[in-house]
């Protein structure tokens, strides 16, 4: 059996989130977690 390789679905969402954060402060520019926070949408209501 061929062995499984994963994680290119990871890596488009990786890569998409932190071009998003392009050009931010303070680590929301490189670490996916402060950037996920910081590319998503404010709250409304």
């Amino acid at each position: 059996m061929p062995r499984v390789k994963r994680g290119m679905l990871h890596l488009k969402k990786r890569r998409t989130i932190l071009s998003r954060t392009k050009g931010m402060k303070w680590g929301r520019k490189s670490k996916l977690r402060l950037a996920r926070i910081a590319a998503s949408p404010a709250p409304k209501g």
